[in-house]
């Protein structure tokens, strides 16, 4: 990598000497600040004090630092009633700059057709266009957009280097790959330990996806706070393919994180899903803490044609945390020899609260031709047209159900097709009773019994293990089951089966709760899941 060459000392805005923890000074960066939306070619005078500062010109200083930059902007106090003021010498972006629109309080800046995209390729340049806005609070701030002329441009920014920042800007016009595309340069540097948010958005693209992150040198980059296919003002303004791409080996990347100011909020797209996961040899990324499917409110249905896809063999992926509700096909889907995803604690077919159905048209979770060691955990699924959990191929196999809580599906709650798991007998209920469920399954199997109050499985009851010599099973409950009818999954190994027969049980009163209804209120089991939702990951443990 060439190194950099120091920008005179007359552009650093910011050149007092900060401290380590064990006391070592350090050069603070400089802050660059734009003051056009003018797309010029980059001149030696650009971004000194009281000159013309455009973001290129920015960024090819920011990356001639060898300590890297800040680039920000401060913003007209008459558009912007809570911008902070420049630092003295330099200029806000002006209700007079020609990229400034009034209907929308933004400034565009706009690549001219035939105009190269913008390119980070140095590392350590940080973008933070709320840095001047008193109390900024993510996408609904946002007063930078960025857009292109025609659908000439392959992408609008290209990150080719590590330790980048991009926050506080919104992305929006026709991108023949990616608005924001993190991938290795010609010369095989990679982008790596990026940061992409928050407060970025992704609406009204007419081509191309909202962010790609791809190829094997491009690993633990994070994109948190985000909004795809929503305005900031919250209003639906789809892209047209995927929101987010991790593909061709990239690897231990995470979208989203455990604290809501991490969530990203995928709404809508034309043709794509919100996240999109492709193998092979892209391993390890995590999907985390996401709403999807759902607007900013988390109330209401967005407009998007799937949830989360992961294919083509991807391996170890983690889904985690996440609400989706309202999408046109499944929530989570897994396709081809992807291997040990973990899909785990997500809310499938609610609102954010967990206490309102948004239907789906698809399945809860779906495994196709070939997933295998998937681990389905904990996860709430209901208001399906597709079924809870469906496991299609022979190819499938190994995978591991467990304690789910599924209902109102519309059809079963578990349903194997095509000689899926092996073919693996579904266990038998011999005898039930309000406190007690028996028959016959696989020597060894653990047996996972399910109570429900209309023949599908929302309430896991607790578990037991078949005999080994005779493969008959019983599991006895302190008090009484949850809901009336009681059905049992075996697992062997890791090859769950769908569910047995329905035995239909009388429960004391003082046991039965309220029926469901079309949306359906939190028992006080789900209002515990749903507020671990909330919790950073490492804290729910205490909860199983």
């Amino acid at each position: 990598m060439p190194r950099r060459m120091r920008i005179p000392s007359a552009i650093v805005c910011v050149a007092v000497l900060a401290a380590l923890a064990d006391g070592r000074p350090v050069a603070a960066q400089a802050q660059l600040f734009v003051n056009t939306t003018a797309d010029l070619p980059v001149a030696s005078d650009q971004c000194l004090p009281g000159k013309v500062c455009t973001l290129r010109a920015a960024i090819e200083k920011a990356e001639s630092v060898s300590s890297g930059a800040i680039i920000t902007a401060c913003f007209d106090p008459t558009v912007v009633p809570n911008a902070k003021k420049c630092q003295l010498g330099f200029q806000p972006l002006l209700a007079d700059d020609p990229g400034f629109d009034a209907a929308i309080g933004k400034w565009r800046i706009t690549l001219a057709s035939g105009s190269q995209n913008f390119v980070m390729s140095k590392g350590g340049t940080r973008i933070e266009f709320g840095r001047f806005i008193d109390g900024y609070a993510g996408p609904a701030d946002n007063r930078l957009q960025i857009a292109s002329a025609d659908g000439n441009q392959q992408v609008a920014f290209r990150i080719e280097s590590n330790g980048n920042v991009l926050s506080a800007l919104d992305f929006t016009g026709t991108y023949q790959d990616s608005a924001l595309l993190l991938k290795a340069s010609l010369a095989g540097d990679g982008s790596a330990n990026n940061v992409l948010g928050p407060g970025i958005t992704f609406a009204g693209l007419s081509s191309g996806n909202g962010v790609r992150i791809s190829d094997p040198s491009s690993v633990n980059n994070r994109i948190i706070g985000s909004w795809c296919g929503m305005r900031g003002d919250g209003e639906i303004d789809p892209v047209a393919e995927d929101c987010f791409v991790l593909d061709k080996g990239t690897s231990g990347n995470t979208i989203g994180g455990d604290s809501a100011a991490d969530r990203n909020i995928f709404a809508a797209s034309a043709l794509g899903v919100g996240v999109k996961i492709e193998g092979p040899g892209s391993a390890d990324n995590a999907v985390v803490g996401n709403w999807i499917g759902i607007d900013r409110t988390g109330a209401a249905k967005g407009d998007l044609p799937g949830g989360v896809l992961i294919v083509h063999g991807a391996v170890r992926t983690r889904v985690v945390g996440n609400v989706v509700g309202g999408v046109d096909s499944d929530a989570i889907g897994v396709f081809e020899d992807s291997l040990e995803t973990v899909i785990e604690d997500n809310l499938l077919g609610f609102d954010a609260t967990g206490t309102k159905c948004i239907a789906l048209k698809g399945a809860g979770v779906s495994l196709n031709f070939g997933p295998k060691q998937t681990v389905v955990r904990h996860n709430r699924i209901r208001c399906t047209r597709g079924g809870g959990i469906t496991i299609s191929g022979a190819a499938s196999t190994n995978n591991h159900l467990s304690e789910n809580s599924i209902g109102e599906t519309n059809q079963k709650p578990i349903v194997f097709s095509q000689g899926a798991q092996g073919r693996i007998a579904k266990p038998v209920v011999t005898d039930a009773g309000p406190n007690f469920i028996a028959g016959r399954a696989c020597g060894g199997c653990t047996i996972e019994v399910f109570s429900d109050p209309s023949g599908e499985a929302q309430h896991f009851e607790g578990r037991t293990v078949a005999d080994g010599t005779d493969a008959t099973f019983r599991f006895e409950h302190p008090t009484s089951f949850r809901f009336h009818t009681i059905s049992v999954t075996a697992t062997n190994g890791r090859i769950t089966s769908e569910l047995s027969n329905f035995r239909s049980v009388q429960i004391p009163p003082t046991r039965t709760p309220d029926g469901p209804s079309p949306t359906p209120g939190p028992t006080p089991s789900d209002t515990l899941f749903a507020s671990m939702l909330y919790l950073p990951w490492s804290a729910r443990g205490a909860f199983r």
